[in-house]
């Protein structure tokens, strides 16, 4: 009955029902005869979602040691350059690059 009073919600999309096989089969044949479920109504095996839980995790634990290298490559960088990412920095690679010497090409 909680299923067909969500239904009735504009935000849900549909119901899944997330459960062992057995469970899933009894589930299946009890909803079968109830039309306002018909298509709406998913089926996932609990271990599949363990699954697919744990995959995600290890991308999230993945993304989080190469943040951490690369926040490791930019206190490197401010270390040996401490001016690097600063203003001040940026003008005195800009000095640097005005006073080198030009190129007269004569064509």
């Amino acid at each position: 009955m909680n299923l067909l009073k969500s239904l009735n919600n504009p935000d849900v999309q549909g119901i899944v029902a997330v459960t062992d096989a057995a469970q899933i089969e009894i589930i299946r044949s009890h909803s079968g005869g109830v039309s306002p479920l018909t298509g709406k109504l998913k089926f996932w095996d609990y271990q599949k979602v363990l699954e697919v839980h744990e995959a995600l995790e290890s991308d999230n634990e993945a993304n989080q040691q190469i943040r951490f290298g690369a926040r490791r490559i930019l206190e490197v960088i401010e270390l040996r350059y401490p001016n690097f990412f600063t203003m001040e920095g940026q003008n005195a690679d800009r000095r640097a690059l005005t006073s080198l010497p030009t190129l007269n090409l004569i064509a």
